[in-house]
């Protein structure tokens, strides 16, 4: 018999929080040298770099909900399709469209309206117990749940929902991201069927899938009758002021800051694309950083940017 709830506190989620850095105190100090001059003594060249690196941040998605550029009104139709009209959702778009970003900040937003947020990534190959089973020991389960869980055969479509409505004491949202990594067409059947379990069933659970994908029918074999409890959001390409705001934003908080003409320069190659742009400005921040400089030219916007555009390799 389990002797509680699983996974510790109801309220945790992988939902990871945002990293602040701190210079370290017996850093060597570096003084730029501008037209032959000193000038007034800023951070090491050490810290200022993984200033860069933070404050761009393109090795993790999103998480902070302020650094979310252009994704106000996907946000708001999320809270009040599932958080409120407990539906279930899809999230899809291009690759680098900032899919992952928007799951992460919905999540914690849901969290914050009362619900139990959890996140976790599908993997290739994965069935209907693969996709799930990863959450268990985080869902909050009621107590003796745990031990009628099979651990020695996979569960079928039917016991992952019976165990979502009568094992789940505390309303839960499942993000399930790159589900676009599931391509048995079968398991996608089986992902919608389950879906409508759980609708039918009142359950407590609802799931959120994120993936690439065009529209709806590419990513999810969905019945019909699900479709008016299943919220579809697509991911779109941001406006060229909100990326503009995105790129400032980061220099700001790197210490740094773009002439305008650096800024719409990286905003055009980016192509809507938050990933690419924050990819872009970063990359521009360092050239600039490079040379001793706290301003973002022209130049180190078009360094390099042709061979990192979206079309080609990075």
């Amino acid at each position: 018999m389990a002797a509680g709830l699983l996974g510790g506190d109801a309220g945790s989620r992988r939902i990871p929080e945002r990293l602040d850095f701190d210079a370290p105190a017996d850093e060597e100090v570096a003084v730029p040298i501008s037209g032959g001059r000193a000038v007034s003594a800023g951070p090491s060249i050490a810290f200022r770099r993984n200033a860069v690196f933070a404050a761009f941040n393109t090795a993790v998605p999103v998480s902070d909900r302020h650094g979310l550029a252009g994704r106000k009104k996907e946000l708001a139709r999320l809270i009040d399709a599932v958080v409120k009209q407990r539906k279930h959702a899809l999230i899809y778009g291009a690759r680098g469209s900032g899919k992952t970003s928007l799951a992460r900040v919905f999540g914690d937003l849901a969290d914050e309206a009362g619900c139990v947020a959890l996140y976790g990534s599908a993997s290739e190959g994965a069935g209907v117990d693969g996709l799930f089973r990863p959450f268990l020991d985080e869902l909050p389960l009621q107590r003796g749940i745990a031990a009628t869980i099979p651990a020695d055969r996979p569960m079928s479509v039917q016991q992952v929902a019976n165990l979502f409505v009568q094992g789940v004491n505390q309303r839960t949202l499942l993000i399930v991201d790159e589900f676009d990594r599931v391509a048995a067409e079968r398991t996608r059947h089986e992902v919608a069927t389950l879906l409508k379990l759980l609708t039918d069933m009142h359950s407590m659970v609802q799931i959120v899938l994120v993936g690439i994908a065009g529209n709806v029918d590419g990513l999810l074999a969905a019945h019909p009758s699900l479709r008016r409890h299943l919220f579809a959001q697509p991911v779109s390409p941001i406006e060229r002021d909100e990326l503009a705001g995105l790129l400032r934003l980061c220099a700001q908080q790197a210490g740094l800051s773009f002439e305008e003409e650096a800024v719409q320069t990286i905003v055009s190659a980016a192509i809507g694309s938050p990933y690419h742009a924050r990819l872009f400005g970063m990359h521009a921040a360092l050239a600039a950083e490079g040379a001793g400089r706290d301003r973002v030219t022209l130049a180190d916007a078009q360094r390099d940017l042709p061979r990192r555009s979206p079309s080609g390799a990075i």
